[in-house]
């Protein structure tokens, strides 16, 4: 796992999306800067680039809701608009001439359909954020649905953090936890760094050197 400090910032990176709703683009502001100030960390990294994703997905698609949503109740409207009687009696009741008594249902469905999409879009956000935020805690890694990766994991962070998780669940197995969270917390960035220019088995035999108490859960890895 990683160590406090890297699992801390990392859920930071992920529950910064709310505070946008204290000041103007923090949902962007908070991962990009834990991102700059902690990028040669690799689960730090990741975890911010995933967040950093999901925020510009979602402004995506919240602005292309607002722009149907727009045009849609344009549309509806200028007909809408026809109507030669449209009020609430003093009897409370909901009149709408011109034809039909239904004439404004399509306006109607619209505009639940719309409200319907925009809850969920806010839901979804809160969930997953949530969530991400928790499996960061754990120094797990997280990948948030309907995301487009507009910022693409490197090479090494992917090796690290899929490497780094398979480690963990030997560890975890065998029962050698200290030695090996200690040794993966202090040495995290020289394995990104090695994970470019070595092959696999190098790496293996990296790690064995490294942390030869734990080498036999390294070299149990690269043989499964």
């Amino acid at each position: 796992m990683q160590s406090i400090n890297q699992k801390t910032i990392s859920s930071i990176a992920h529950l910064g999306a709310f505070s946008k709703y204290f000041f103007p683009f923090g949902n962007f502001l908070v991962p990009i800067f834990i991102w700059v100030l902690h990028k040669k960390y690799p689960f730090v990294s990741a975890h911010a680039k995933q967040s950093l994703n999901f925020q510009i997905s979602l402004f995506l698609y919240t602005s292309i809701l607002a722009t149907i949503a727009i045009m849609g109740l344009v549309v509806l409207g200028i007909n809408f608009g026809t109507l030669d009687e449209f009020y609430f009696s003093t009897g409370n009741d909901f009149v709408i001439s011109n034809q039909s008594p239904l004439f404004a249902m399509p306006f109607i469905v619209f505009l639940g359909i719309v409200l319907i999409l925009a809850i969920g879009i806010f839901a979804l956000e809160v969930l997953c954020v949530i969530n991400a935020a928790m499996k960061a805690g754990e120094g797990k890694t997280y990948q948030y649905p309907l995301t487009i990766p507009f910022l693409k994991l490197e090479e090494a962070e992917k090796f690290f953090n899929e490497f780094y998780i398979t480690l963990i669940d030997y560890d975890e197995y065998y029962g050698y936890s200290k030695p090996l969270i200690q040794f993966l917390n202090a040495y995290s960035y020289e394995i990104m760094q090695t994970a470019k220019i070595l092959t696999f088995q190098k790496i293996i035999d990296y790690l064995s050197i490294y942390d030869e108490q734990n080498s036999i859960i390294y070299q149990k890895y690269y043989q499964d």
